[in-house]
């Protein structure tokens, strides 16, 4: 889209195509409006290595986006592109890759421990259904493991 609203090119595309979607364009100041979805870092990344500027567009925050009665991605996209174009965009910070990357890690080890726990308390309530107390201050410590490797359950609590 041109600075005066009118479509230069519209087209849907793979990340991959974007090089060769704006090639035409190479000459040309380009800046580029992105959703922040599940798949916005690749296409970000892609973005930044062609020399784009790129704005990470918060949709819900992009009142006219959000609040449109027909939905979709073309017409998300062209509204996108206008507000852009006119500067009634509502921004998010892109992080740099290795904050991304650090946050990554973070919500993976989050992710992690909340399996540990689910998996600890699983075994509480096993104990628990089968009426089996024990003295332990730390069940998954040392001594408590052994008494855990040591229980003989019934069914499908094995």
């Amino acid at each position: 889209m041109d600075s005066k609203g009118n479509v230069l090119k519209e087209q849907k595309i793979e990340t991959e195509e974007i090089s060769e979607f704006i090639k035409p364009f190479k000459n040309h100041a380009i800046k580029a409006a992105i959703e922040s979805t599940c798949n916005w870092y690749h296409v970000c990344d892609t973005l930044e290595l062609l020399g784009i500027d790129t704005v990470l567009v918060t949709v819900g925050r992009t009142k006219v986006i959000a609040e449109s009665k027909i939905k979709t991605d073309k017409l998300d996209a062209k509204t996108t592109a206008h507000c852009l174009r006119t500067g009634f965009i509502a921004e998010s910070w892109i992080p740099s890759r290795k904050t991304r990357e650090l946050r990554n890690i973070v919500r993976h080890r989050l992710s992690l421990r909340k399996e540990i726990t689910r998996f600890k308390n699983k075994v509480h309530s096993i104990l628990l259904r089968n009426g089996i107390k024990h003295e332990y201050s730390d069940l998954f410590g040392k001594k408590g493991m052994e008494f855990l490797r040591n229980l003989e359950l019934k069914g499908s609590d094995k």
